[in-house]
C-alpha cells in the first residue's frame, strides 16, 4: 500500500501558481465579460483539457495507450442521460453516476485487458469500444434510445452551469494529475512505464497500479461525458463512441507532453484553438492542415511541447512540469 500514499509537501506560491490563479479568475469571470461571446469555445477547450488529462493519467504515466478511451465518455454520457430521463434523477447527481459507471466499466474491462501489453492492449480497447457502441445502437429504443438516441427535456438546458461544471472538473483533473506526479503511486506508475518487468522485481504491483490509474482516468472521462451530454442535450451511440475523439485526444497529449501536468493543458488548448480557427477558414481542409501540424510535431518534437521548452529554455522548468 506504500505506493498509494500521496506525500503532500509544504507548498510556497511560485510564479506558476500566480499565473494559474490569474487564468482561473479570468475563466470564472468569462460569462460576465466580453469573453461571454466565446463561451462555447472556452467550454469545448475545457472539455478537451479534461479528456486529454484523463488520457494522461493512464497513457502518460504508465505508457499504456487505450485507443478505446472514448468509450468512457460515451458510457458516462449514457449513464447520466438515462438516469435523468428514465429515473428522474437530478443532473448533478447524474454526473456522479456517469463517472462511477465509467469507473466500473474500466474495472470490468481493465482487469483482464491490462495484462496485455503494447498494441495488444490498444487493439483490445478499440474492439471493446466498438462492441459497446453496437450494443447500445441496437438495443431497444425504450432502453437506450436505439439508433435515434435520447434527448433531454429542454427545460434542463443550462449552458453556463455546464461551463462552470466543466471548469471545476478541469481544475480537479489538473490537481489529481499534480498529486499523482508527486506521489509514490505516481512513482510506481512511472516505473511501470520505464520497465514493467524491472518494476515488478522491485516489488511494484504493476497490475493493481495500472488498474487504479485506468479507473481514475475513466472516472474523469465519464464525468466529462456526463457534463457534455447535459450541455448538448442529446446523445446517440455513433457520435458518443466515435474513435476520432480518441485520436484527437492522443494527438493533443503527444503535442503537449505526456506524463506532465501542464502538457495536457497546453496540448488541448493550442491544438483545439488551431483546429477551431482552420475549421472556420477552411471547413473542407482543416483536418488535413491540423494533421500536418501533428505530423511535424511528432517528427521533430517527440517529447512534446513541454519537453522541448524545458530543453530549449531551462529557466522555464518552474512553469512547465
Amino acid at each position: 500500500m506504500d505506493f498509494l500514499k500521496i506525500e503532500i509537501k509544504e507548498m510556497k506560491f511560485k510564479t506558476i501558481h500566480y499565473i494559474a490563479l490569474i487564468f482561473l479568475v479570468i475563466l470564472v469571470m468569462a460569462p460576465f465579460t466580453p469573453l461571454s461571446a466565446r463561451l462555447p469555445f472556452l467550454y469545448l477547450t475545457l472539455f478537451w483539457i479534461v479528456f486529454v488529462g484523463s488520457f494522461n493519467i493512464i497513457t502518460g504515466f504508465t505508457g499504456y495507450v487505450p485507443f478505446g478511451q472514448v468509450m468512457f465518455l460515451g458510457a458516462g454520457s449514457y449513464a447520466a442521460v438515462l438516469s435523468i430521463v428514465k429515473l428522474g434523477i437530478s443532473p448533478y447527481i447524474a454526473i456522479i453516476i456517469g463517472g462511477l459507471a465509467s469507473m466500473a466499466l474500466a474495472f470490468i474491462i481493465g482487469y483482464p485487458t491490462l495484462r496485455l501489453r503494447g498494441a495488444y492492449f490498444s487493439i483490445a480497447t478499440i474492439a471493446l469500444n466498438e462492441a459497446l457502441k453496437v450494443i447500445i445502437y441496437n438495443a431497444p429504443e425504450e432502453i437506450t434510445g436505439g439508433p435515434m438516441g435520447v434527448t433531454l427535456p429542454t427545460e434542463l438546458f443550462e449552458p453556463i452551469i455546464c461551463y462552470y461544471l466543466m471548469l471545476s472538473l478541469a481544475v480537479i483533473t489538473v490537481l489529481i494529475t499534480y498529486f499523482i506526479a508527486n506521489s509514490k503511486f505516481g512513482m510506481g506508475l512511472m516505473a511501470i512505464r520505464e520497465d514493467e518487468d524491472a518494476a515488478a522485481v522491485l516489488g511494484v504491483n504493476a497490475h493493481k497500479l495500472k488498474l487504479m490509474a485506468f479507473m481514475i482516468s475513466a472516472l474523469i472521462a465519464g464525468m466529462a461525458g456526463s457534463i457534455h451530454a447535459w450541455r448538448t442535450m442529446y446523445i446517440e451511440a455513433v457520435s458518443e463512441f466515435e474513435i476520432h475523439k480518441t485520436v484527437i485526444g492522443l494527438a493533443m497529449l503527444m503535442f503537449g507532453g505526456a506524463g506532465t501536468v501542464t502538457g495536457p493543458i497546453l496540448g488541448a488548448t493550442i491544438l483545439y484553438t488551431i483546429e477551431d480557427y482552420f475549421w472556420a477558414q477552411f471547413p473542407f481542409a482543416h483536418m488535413i492542415i491540423v494533421g500536418l501540424i501533428i505530423i511535424v510535431v511528432v517528427l521533430f518534437v517527440p517529447q512534446g511541447l513541454v519537453g522541448w521548452l524545458r530543453q530549449k529554455m531551462p529557466k522555464m522548468k518552474e512553469l512547465l512540469f
